[in-house]
């Protein structure tokens, strides 16, 4: 079982070296990072496609962090 702790943001506003380059012409974005149903047993996507599932970017570059993981899984369970 996962211990849940509650997460210190729920969201990521312009800390993305992409979304970063949206500042310039004016826009604020933020993310949400979520896992997906089998890490976290929460599907907070339900109408998700097989390609969608295969293509999800939960352990893309820092995802691949334990304790990066354990925040997206937090943040499913908050």
């Amino acid at each position: 079982m996962i211990e849940f702790t509650k997460s210190k943001k729920l969201l990521n506003i312009d800390n993305n070296a992409k979304t970063v380059k949206g500042q310039k012409y004016g826009y604020l974005t933020a993310i949400l990072y979520l896992a997906p149903s089998n890490q976290s047993g929460f599907n907070v996507c339900p109408q998700a496609s097989k390609g969608c599932k295969r293509a999800c970017l939960y352990t893309a570059g820092n995802g691949s962090y334990a304790s990066v993981k354990l925040g997206s899984i937090n943040k499913n369970l908050l």
